[in-house]
């Protein structure tokens, strides 16, 4: 029995391994001949460096200009950067039992694998991390972001043989556990067939707030509408429920597509209020082809998230714009819906019939014709739209239309905010019925804008007037500096001879000699300060002989004493303590006899240091760079004061 069993798990075991290795196998060739350039060009890093300076095209994004490259050159230069990039790519796998489903070549489980490992590996390849997140209705296993090839194929193992505890789908429990688990930002794919009846639009907002979260529903042709069979015994693979259906009756497919249609409504409408792209996968088609339309749709919207010095280069961009944030109930305003693309592309623009709602609770009032706008010498488009809309609730809506562009439906990048309010109403005269802006002056009045503008222009015209006067009146500055001077020839000998004292330590003839080295080299030092001659170069009969002519000086004992010192430098004859002791006496004896007294009071010397024509023309520059500054500024509020004072006249 034992060898039975164990010849059962070796079977289980090599299956496993074959089924890994075609699941890589086949992901792999996607990921090398399909996939690697959409998911490149979709998941840009955060970071940029600079790639090169190429000459401004109409549609270029004004704010990666050159300003350097354009003054030099007298033509306007955009810069391009390149992605520095690593991103962390988070697999958010549904297990339930209700992917166990499947009617043509796979099943729904199958179908999830293959796409997991397909994302997997088109992130190894292009040096992401990955990670992943199995569930149910709980967070069933949770895999750890890491890079490299061993960690995707047990990602890849794992998918193929794990079996979970729980049945059923709740998508809320793997995504709060995405947000507590992951706190840098992420790429989310959640890969289910959403079967959750619970409501999981909180946590998947939340979750959409921190990461990139993007959705892909696996269903089968069969959910869609069923087969005319007969009677046909069907059973919940979640609750394990047993349910006859007569599949021949046209009232029964027709309530069972209505549910579907509703089904994927509610999908579709969570994942368009979080402002989360959505693909689906069928499982009776090969999925690169709707992978790779939805990598390319993320490559204009992620692109454009991460890499704002990209945005000349998308193809598409999807732009929403309001007249006013703010309005009262009833009032009007214009959204402008502008769609940047390559001529030639498709374009459908939201249509809404009369008194038709944008959102619950906007109404569009009417809609212009679309209007067109070459750029690129007719190679790119802009094309716009205005819709005026109005509301009659309080609050405060987003609105994000969402435009056709080919066979894609694409959503603004941003949603923008639309805040009504109510008119404020007097309970206390309820009959009087007062204007909401109230009485408006028809004549002049100075702003406080205006003045401030005014004083600060004025202010700013007088240091320009101060710094110029300045300017004129630069002279080169006067300073005196206060300096210590430098010690005596008397003070700089004792400093040297004061150490050696210590006389007594000496033990070896080497430290005799470094004695006696000291010591020469002090009264050498003196001899050069104090009589201006050139002991340290001279020989001690040098030394004798130029003491000698001078007529101040009696030789005494240190021409013996020079004599001694270099006889024990040169190892000729042994030193003795008592004539170390007697030999620095004599030298000290010395120093005081030929030293003049000590001035009292402080060493210090004044000296006047005058500024040179070098530093005073840098002055005078820093005051008329300082003055022209001044002067712009003002320059630059009068005309600003000029403008407001005619937007009042007018």
């Amino acid at each position: 029995m034992k060898t039975l069993a164990h010849t059962a798990e070796t079977d289980a075991a090599m299956e496993l391994l074959r089924e890994v290795r075609l699941v890589e196998i086949k992901s792999r060739r996607l990921t090398d001949e399909t996939m690697a350039g959409e998911y490149h060009s979709a998941f840009k890093g955060h970071g940029m460096s600079f790639a090169e300076v190429r000459e401004y095209h109409p549609g270029d994004d004004v704010r990666a200009i050159d300003w350097n490259v354009t003054a030099r050159t007298g033509r306007s230069h955009v810069k391009l950067y390149e992605e520095e990039r690593e991103l962390t790519v988070m697999l958010l796998v549904d297990l339930s039992r209700s992917l166990a489903f499947g009617t043509r070549a796979k099943t729904q489980r199958r179908l999830v694998s293959e796409m997991a490992a397909t994302l997997a590996f088109s992130a190894l390849k292009n040096g992401d991390k990955v990670g992943a997140i199995f569930f149910t209705d709980r967070v069933e296993k949770f895999i750890p972001p890491a890079k490299s090839r061993r960690h995707v194929l047990r990602i890849v193992s794992d998918l193929l043989s794990f079996r979970p505890e729980g049945h059923r789908t709740a998508l809320a429990p793997a995504l709060e556990y995405l947000v507590r688990a992951l706190r840098k930002r992420c790429i989310a794919f959640v890969i289910s067939d959403f079967m959750d009846q619970a409501d999981y639009s909180l946590p998947l907002s939340v979750a959409a707030r921190k990461h990139d979260v993007v959705a892909m529903h696996v269903y089968d042709p069969f959910q869609q509408e069923l087969p005319d069979v007969g009677l046909l015994r069907v059973r919940d693979a979640e609750t394990g429920r047993d349910v006859l259906v007569d599949t021949s009756s046209p009232r029964q497919r027709s309530r069972h597509i209505a549910w579907w249609t509703e089904h994927r409504r509610r999908i579709t409408d969570g994942m368009k209020r979080a402002g989360i792209d959505m693909a689906s996968f069928p499982t009776h088609q090969d999925y690169a082809a709707p992978l790779r339309r939805l990598l390319q749709r993320l490559a204009l919207f992620l692109g454009l998230l991460f890499a704002p010095a990209f945005m000349a280069q998308a193809q598409t961009i999807v732009e929403a714009k309001l007249d006013t944030a703010a309005i009262l109930i009833g009032q009007q305003v214009q959204l402008q819906l502008s769609v940047k693309t390559d001529r030639g592309t498709h374009v459908q623009f939201p249509e809404y019939p009369p008194q038709g709602e944008m959102m619950p609770g906007v109404e569009v009032i009417s809609a212009t014709p679309v209007d067109t706008q070459l750029h690129n010498d007719g190679a790119r488009l802009e094309l716009l739209r205005r819709y005026t809309v109005t509301s009659f609730d309080s609050a405060l809506y987003a609105l994000r239309p969402a435009v056709v562009i080919g066979s894609d439906t694409l959503l603004p990048r941003t949603a923008v905010g639309l805040k009504v309010t109510t008119v404020p109403v007097d309970t206390l005269h309820p009959e009087v019925f007062r204007d909401p802006y109230g009485p408006v002056d028809a004549e002049f009045e100075f702003n406080r804008t205006l003045a401030l503008l005014l004083l600060f222009g004025a202010l700013a015209a007088a240091a320009a007037v101060l710094l110029y006067l300045r300017m004129r009146r630069v002279k080169p500055r006067r300073t005196e500096r206060v300096e210590p001077l430098p010690p005596s020839p008397r003070e700089a000998a004792l400093a040297l001879l004061n150490p050696l004292h210590q006389c007594n330590a000496l033990i070896t003839q080497e430290d005799y000699k470094a004695y006696y080295v000291n010591l020469t080299t002090a009264l050498r030092r003196y001899l050069a300060a104090r009589f201006d001659i050139d002991a340290m170069n001279m020989t001690t009969s040098q030394i004798a002989e130029a003491l000698e002519r001078l007529p101040e000086t009696r030789q005494g004992a240190l021409p013996q004493l020079l004599s001694t010192a270099d006889l024990v430098k040169f190892a000729r004859q042994p030193a003795t303590p008592d004539e170390a002791q007697r030999n620095l006496q004599s030298a000290l004896q010395f120093v005081d006899t030929y030293s003049p007294a000590d001035k009292e009071g402080p060493r210090q010397r004044v000296r006047v240091v005058v500024e040179t024509d070098v530093q005073v023309a840098a002055r005078k520059r820093r005051l008329l760079v300082a003055t022209v500054m001044a002067a712009a500024v003002s320059a630059v509020l009068f005309v600003a004061a000029a403008w407001e004072i005619y937007q009042l006249l007018s």
